[in-house]
């Protein structure tokens, strides 16, 4: 009887345990998601702007054009 009682405690609180994880995981899902979304829009314009920059001291070249053939 004993072992029994134990196996219940054990699954109730691993029930329990899950059940808090979930409203934890529920609870800041959104805020996680928000924040990973801003650093990916701050970390892709900062990478725009340094290449912005660095396309600024070099002439332009037109990678499109036919090759000059005489």
């Amino acid at each position: 009887m004993e072992t029994m009682e134990k196996l219940i405690g054990f699954i109730a609180g691993i029930v329990i345990l899950i059940w808090i994880c979930g409203k934890l995981f529920t609870a800041f899902l959104p805020w996680l998601f928000g924040i990973t979304i801003a650093l990916i829009i701050i970390k892709t314009g900062v990478w725009m702007y340094k290449n912005s920059r660095e396309d600024e001291d070099q002439p332009y070249i037109d990678t499109t054009a036919e090759p000059y053939n005489e």
